[in-house]
């Protein structure tokens, strides 16, 4: 089989990864965010820097896992610095660091090579026990007074997570370790000022601030490959601070919801009860009166910003705020302008208030003043009433408050509904085997002022739900369906691996639909993993008989047997073999997009992405990932964008937008649904109420998928109330189709069926169209219910039919180039 290659043979760098670059930097700056900034520490000055930390050289650019990239080149925080001109003060404390990590990290590959000495043929599990044993930087030595040239210090707290493994409510993890604590104390002893940058996916305990009283905290966060060109634009002052938190910063741990009952902190790894129900995030500090260190929406800037005049009207089912914004500082910036509707007091509990609108003004100079108009359906204010199984709007006063985060905000309107309005009739798709315990609905939120009463009089078109699901195709897709026999179509419906020779060939994809069926017509196509950029291999071999190198295997998989494994499955290199080059750009990490808070520059860098995956050749990027912040302890938080559904799905749509934007490409949204922590995330059961499901960790998705038009969607390893999802017919089909009308194809994670998870026999039936990756016992066990009729010949259609209308629809797909 001759494969098609897309990949540049050049090593030259290319027009797109130049520009590519200068919107990953843009992108960055504008999602970093400024908590603290006591008697201007920052902007920096002087042109001389003295900086501290494991971070400084080693800065995380992003997570472990399937979310890695290996772009050309990494900027760290040094190198940010003296790309901006500025003199490194501390080089020698920074060198001393180095000395440490070299010699930690050769004592790091020793226990690796021991840890896999022997071979085992659980991939997930070699992947998790890889995960368990991340190497550790270590924090560098003592900090002297032979260090001190400028009068401000920049501590970098750096931080790492990733897939397989959750953070720990510990020292050096969640907690800050003695080591960094003593630097601290050091740093506040020996400068003027003491700035801390945090570098990490996911929140840090900051409890240690207290005792510290740092003058300026940083959230980075994972700012990939031009994290430190941007982190230096923005404590220097070339580019302005507009980033807003996507999560409420709790004081303490002990804030968060049922926090010592998350994973196995509740002496039950198997089995997570939400019973915070719909109070999650702010909703939950809100609710019950806890006051958080940072609210959500929080972020400073150089410059202040006064939010004015907020007009509410009502068109229809929609409402309109319009509010004017002027910047009354001394900088230029951009403000976060954000909406909110305290709901009103009924029948069950509700959270004080909900975001439901959003926007991001151009840059405003001091003194200029702009409008923005935001608009949002009415039907958001809308909660889920189990008993009678719709959604409903319950007659009251809805107040909708305009400000720049969820506790600084001012009441623009009333909009009073004499009656309760449903807005849809659904049915129940899950049963609740442990009991949720709904907090107590807290008083009505009270108003600064009188604000204008705008009362509905009708609009909302109410949908009522029909849970028939007969898709149609064009004739072209009907007639290579009959060509199949019962072979073909389970070779259809269970992917392709890592390796192995393809037709359309992209190095280190990590899936592919078959190519057994190129010669009816059906060629393969390829997916990569995601979300901060393609995770593909960045330099690639052709070997003998188009087999390939695909040294895109993580680092720390290549060790002791493993190792030895890969030297005899990869050619060698020769003088006359075929070199590639799939250098990706490096986005940052999702949780840093979110706090961007613009639907425009996600938009931009889906166009971007678009024009790397049709230059690779990758059809479905998996990616963007939408699971919610529900416990700052989840390993994979970077990988997802907020606590909050709304910005959550606005983002992620606006992302697919940009992609769909290029043509015959597009994204996967993943994990579907509850995929909130990753200890035994292939066995555990999310126990949740139907309400909380919809209402919360179904939302984004929801708001996505009718918004974004995706390619693909990806259920997630765990179960739901004790069903696994990819098995769950409700989820993959009465919700996901008939409620949300997603035409495109469902998938299963990565080897999410097996012995003791999801039954790869029971996803066909269950709305699942493709298995990934697949393998020859999966094909046996589809083939043998398909032929028993445990697979109806109705559903194996469906499904082989959606892989084919993707893969027609895809920029790799022509009929004249494809064998017959």
């Amino acid at each position: 089989m001759k494969s098609v290659i897309r990949a540049p043979k050049s090593d030259a760098v290319s027009e797109r990864e130049t520009k590519n670059r200068e919107l990953a930097r843009r992108i960055c700056a504008q999602g970093i965010v400024l908590l603290k900034n006591k008697n201007a520490a920052l902007p920096l000055t002087g042109g001389r820097v003295s900086l501290f930390g494991r971070g400084v050289r080693h800065t995380e650019a992003g997570g472990t896992g399937s979310g890695e990239v290996r772009p050309r080149e990494r900027v760290n925080i040094e190198q940010g610095f003296l790309n901006a001109g500025w003199e490194i003060c501390t080089k020698r404390w920074l060198d001393e660091e180095d000395f440490l990590y070299k010699e930690a990290y050769c004592k790091w590959e020793e226990e690796m090579d021991r840890i896999f000495s022997r071979l085992r043929l659980d991939f997930m599990g070699q992947i998790e026990r890889a995960n368990a044993h991340r190497f550790q930087v270590p924090y560098g030595g003592e900090i002297t007074n032979a260090d001190v040239q400028t009068d401000t210090a920049v501590y970098v707290l750096s931080r790492q997570a990733g897939e397989g493994a959750d953070r720990k409510n510990e020292e050096g993890d969640f907690l800050i370790a003695p080591q960094e604590m003593e630097h601290l104390r050091q740093l506040k002893k020996l400068f003027a000022k003491v700035v801390l940058v945090i570098n990490a996916g996911g929140m840090i305990d900051l409890t240690f601030d207290e005792q510290i009283e740092t003058d300026a905290i940083v959230y980075l966060t994972q700012g990939g490959m031009e994290g430190g060109n941007a982190l230096a634009d923005v404590l220097t002052g070339a580019c302005n601070f507009s980033g807003k938190l996507a999560d409420t910063w709790g004081r303490n741990y002990d804030q968060y919801p049922f926090a010592h009952e998350y994973g196995s902190l509740n002496g039950d790894a198997l089995h997570d009860v939400y019973k915070e129900g719909v109070f999650l995030g702010y909703k939950w500090f809100e609710s019950t009166g806890l006051m958080p260190r940072y609210p959500f929406g929080f972020g400073l800037s150089y410059t202040k910003f006064c939010i004015s005049d907020a007009q509410v009207s009502l068109v229809g089912g929609r409402a309109v705020v319009s509010a004017k914004v002027r910047n009354i500082g001394e900088k230029a910036g951009r403000e976060v302008v954000q909406v909110y509707a305290a709901l009103s007091k009924g029948s069950i509990p509700k959270e004080v208030q909900r975001l439901v609108a959003f926007t991001k003004t151009e840059e405003l100079l001091p003194g200029q003043e702009c409008e923005v108009r935001m608009l949002f359906e009415l039907s958001v204010l809308a909660s889920y009433f189990e008993q009678e199984s719709r959604y409903k709007i319950e007659k009251g006063d809805y107040v909708l408050r305009v400000g720049n985060s969820s506790e600084d905000l001012q009441a623009a309107a009333v909009v009073r509904f004499r009656d309760s309005v449903t807005t849809e009739i659904c049915k129940n798709v899950t049963k609740v085997r442990v009991g949720i315990c709904d907090l107590p609905s807290p008083a009505v939120l009270q108003t600064e002022a009188e604000p204008v009463v705008a009362e509905y009089s009708g609009g909302i078109v109410m949908r009522r739900n029909e849970y028939t699901y007969h898709p149609k195709f064009d004739q072209r897709t009907e007639d290579i369906y009959k060509k199949f026999n019962a072979r073909d179509k389970v070779r259809l419906v269970t992917g392709a691996g890592y390796f192995g020779r393809t037709y359309n060939q992209t190095f280190g994809a990590v899936g592919k639909t078959t190519s057994k069926l190129l010669k009816k017509g059906v060629p393969n196509i390829c997916m990569c993993d995601g979300p901060q950029g393609l995770n593909l291999t960045p330099r690639a071999v052709e070997g003998k008989n188009q087999w390939f190198t695909v040294p895109a295997v993580p680092q720390n998989l290549r060790y002791g047997v493993l190792k030895k494994l890969l030297n005899l499955f990869i050619p060698k290199e020769k003088a006359e073999s075929s070199v590639y080059y799939q250098y990706c750009t490096q986005w940052p990490c999702e949780t840093l997009l979110a706090q961007t808070w613009d639907c425009g520059l996600l938009y931009e860098m889906g166009r971007a992405t678009g024009a790397e995956l049709l230059e690779t050749g990758v059809t479905l990027w998996l990616a963007p990932g939408m699971n919610l912040h529900r416990n700052p302890l989840c390993g994979r938080n970077f990988e997802y964008y907020s606590e909050d559904p709304l910005l959550t799905g606005k983002l992620a749509a606006s992302l697919s937008q940009g992609i769909n934007s290029c043509g015959g490409i597009g994204v996967t949204y993943k994990h579907f649904a509850c995929n909130d922590r990753e200890e035994e995330r292939q066995r555990m059961s999310a126990e949740i109420s139907e309400r909380a499901l919809r209402e919360t960790h179904l939302k984004g998705f929801e708001i996505a998928v009718k918004e974004g038009n995706p390619k693909a969607v990806m259920t997630s390893y765990n179960r739901i109330n004790g069903a696994y999802v990819s098995n769950t017919r409700e989820l993959c089909v009465d919700v996901l189709r008939c409620e949300w009308g997603f035409s495109g194809l469902v998938m299963t994670d990565w080897y999410a069926t097996g012995r003791e998870t999801a039954a790869a026999e029971e996803c066909v039936p269950s709305g699942n169209d493709l298995v990934m990756p697949g393998s020859g016992k999966v094909r046996k066990k589809i083939l043998r219910a398909y032929k028993k009729g445990k697979i109806r010949e109705a559903d194996m259609s469906v499904s082989c039919k959606l892989i084919l209308k993707t893969i027609q629809e895809s920029s790799v797909y022509s009929d004249e180039k494809n064998l017959k």
